[in-house]
């Protein structure tokens, strides 16, 4: 059985890899990696609180695009169903 990822594991990978966090009160929390001149943001969450699959999308996809982390590895790291587009479901009309 695989952890949830939470918003306090997806706040402690980004900064393992480098960022630094910045809260704006009762708005929003900002994630800084100089480096790669890359910047996320996201609404304030419990640090309990599952990452919503649009956020995991959203990091992968910045991470993998700046090589700060390939997309495999955020998978590895995140868990199973967590940052992956799938297809959508073909309907039964031709």
């Amino acid at each position: 059985m695989s952890r949830v990822f939470t918003y306090g594991r997806l706040r402690r990978l980004l900064l393992d890899l480098g960022f630094t966090a910045r809260t704006v009160e009762d708005s929003h929390s900002t994630f800084r990696h100089e480096a790669s001149d890359t910047v996320l943001l996201f609404g304030l969450h419990p640090s309990g609180e599952e990452v919503r699959p649009t956020d995991c999308v959203k990091v992968r996809r910045m991470l993998d695009e700046r090589g700060l982390l390939e997309g495999e590895e955020f998978d590895r790291l995140a868990g199973p169903r967590t940052g992956r587009l799938g297809a959508a479901p073909r309907s039964g009309a031709g």
